[in-house]
């Protein structure tokens, strides 16, 4: 586990403070560029991407891993592990959700690229098939099914040099930074370590 001090000192090198994403200050500064830097040297590590893609594929085979990396815009390796056992994720949209009877339950699993840390939570669907409401709901724990992949995973991203991150650490806020998608003061340390697009 790493201590909030720690992670604090890394995003300190990454994003800076008091300026809005808007400003050309922003993507001036060092900071930004340092992030820039870092995410163009991990889009070029193509084979090291594919072996963290097979190697958690592996671990989760009865299960659909799905790579949602996208280092154009976000600072992490994410993967989503849909858990329910030989199903295809088939059109990822409706058609599942039907087959699945209206709920589906994922692991969304976050791989830092600015620091070496993890995080995931899992995520869980409903889709209402007579008016069509979707309805999403983040779970903090995990089923006791996956205990063996998960220690699994553990295990080999600890070998990996990674850390997780715990739920405490994660929601604690930045208070003087802000990203391209959320304000100051609302920014949490999962939002700098992994994206800005998901909301913990």
């Amino acid at each position: 586990m790493t201590n909030s001090r720690d992670i604090l000192e890394i995003i300190r090198m990454y994003y800076p403070k008091d300026l809005r994403f808007e400003n050309a200050e922003y993507k001036a500064s060092s900071e930004f560029l340092n992030r820039t830097r870092k995410l163009e040297k991990a889009k070029c590590q193509t084979l090291y991407s594919t072996q963290l893609y097979l190697t958690i594929k592996k671990i989760f085979d009865k299960y659909e891993v799905i790579n949602w990396t996208d280092m154009e815009s976000f600072n992490c390796y994410e993967y989503r592990i849909l858990l329910h056992q030989n199903q295809s994720v088939l059109d990822d949209d409706t058609e599942l959700m039907k087959v699945l009877g209206g709920k589906r339950i994922d692991l969304f699993l976050f791989l830092g690229v600015l620091s070496k840390n993890f995080y995931f939570f899992v995520n869980e669907t409903t889709f209402n098939l007579v008016n069509d409401e979707w309805k999403f709901n983040k779970i903090f724990d995990y089923p006791e099914k996956i205990n063996k992949e998960i220690e699994d995973l553990i295990l080999f991203l600890d070998k990996e040099g990674y850390s997780k991150i715990d739920n405490d650490i994660a929601h604690e806020i930045v208070r003087d930074i802000e990203t391209e998608l959320i304000d100051k003061n609302k920014v949490m340390i999962f939002n700098c370590l992994f994206t800005d697009l998901i909301l913990i």
